[in-house]
């Protein structure tokens, strides 16, 4: 089995965005997060110079991070954080003050209860080692039972995954609250955007690679390029022919095809071997005709695609929006152990043909 698929149970419990995020410190990732959040891009008002600035430095960094995400788990978290160093001093140049500090607050907020864990507000609230323990236990405690919420997850509904997770976390909230001075409370609630509803995240967008590829290396198709589909959904999945989790989604895929002709939609396939015998140009082939895989697909038997984009497990599904951004990515088989990839990964692509 090649495959380790990733179940998405709630939101907020699992980025899947950008795995070299991973193992970086809670307030690297809500900061990369939080810059590429529709939410926020609209609540810092950028001018139209300034989102046009924005918008082509995040992209930038988007394709430095990327390759990261299959790397060893040192080399993608010390990675990860050099390039969101490198997105602070970028965006220093592009926001006012007012903006930066409107951001800095954004990503306390989105930390919750580990922002009390960042020097700048331990430092502003005097908090005591006594009430930086307690906050440390009470955090360490809701993130391990969280972690054992994951594993256990398979069989539970998400409306059950979702009630367990926010009695974790209010659990946790309550248990720091009281070891907190009244004064404490207040200033900490200057310091965080109140006013800013969490309930508009969860619309990110990640610029994604081109495709490289000679005409040589292109089935069912000429060479595509993601720049040339502006306009379209592009659904990109990578696999590899003798990979039985790949096969068990072929079926999707040709229904998808089917389904989503004349639409808008695109299709792409790309093809990374790991075995020896998957590498044989005739063998696959073969294959794409046997397992009746007609939309077009890409050979990348070098694995150029494979790590430019990070990939790291066969299958894995993208779906890309019609300006060419990640908006969803999804892990392994669809319908693994009665997963719901298939209805989930679908409505997305029905979603981002009404934008």
């Amino acid at each position: 089995m090649r495959s380790i698929p990733l179940s998405v149970l709630a939101a907020g419990l699992l980025l899947y965005s950008h795995a070299a995020l991973a193992q970086a410190t809670p307030a690297t990732e809500a900061y990369w997060t939080l810059l590429h959040e529709e939410a926020v891009v609209a609540d810092l008002k950028l001018t139209a110079s300034q989102r046009g600035e924005y918008q082509s430095t995040l992209d930038a960094l988007d394709l430095r991070l990327f390759p990261l995400r299959n790397r060893s788990v040192k080399e993608a978290s010390e990675g990860a954080e050099t390039i969101v160093a490198d997105a602070k001093v970028a965006m220093a140049k592009v926001l006012t003050p007012q903006q930066a500090a409107r951001l800095d607050k954004l990503v306390l907020r989105q930390l919750g209860t580990k922002a009390l864990q960042q020097e700048s507000v331990i430092h502003k609230l005097a908090l005591t080692e006594k009430q930086r323990a307690t906050i440390d236990k009470a955090i360490a405690d809701s993130q391990a039972a969280l972690a054992r919420l994951r594993e256990e997850a398979s069989g539970k509904s998400t409306e059950d995954l979702n009630k367990e997770a926010s009695k974790l976390n209010s659990d946790e909230r309550s248990t720091i609250l009281a070891t907190l001075s009244d004064a404490q409370k207040q200033k900490w609630s200057t310091l965080i955007a109140a006013d800013f509803d969490l309930a508009r995240l969860g619309r990110t967008r990640f610029k994604v690679p081109e495709l490289t590829g000679d005409a040589s290396a292109w089935r069912n198709s000429p060479p595509l390029s993601l720049s040339g589909q502006k306009g379209k959904v592009v659904v990109v999945h990578y696999f590899a022919c003798g990979c039985i989790n790949c096969i068990h989604n072929y079926p999707i895929y040709r229904k998808w095809h089917d389904e989503l002709a004349g639409k808008n939609v695109t299709m792409i396939g790309i093809h990374t071997p790991e075995t020896k015998t998957e590498r044989e140009i005739t063998h696959l082939d073969r294959k794409i005709k046997e397992d009746d895989l007609a939309f077009p697909l890409l050979i990348d038997n070098e694995g150029a695609n494979w790590n430019a984009w990070g990939n790291s497990m066969w299958p894995s599904v993208y779906v890309i929006d019609k300006q060419g951004y990640l908006r969803h990515f999804w892990a392994g088989e669809l319908k693994w152990q009665g997963a719901k990839g298939e209805e989930i990964t679908r409505d997305w692509i029905d979603r981002l043909l009404k934008e």
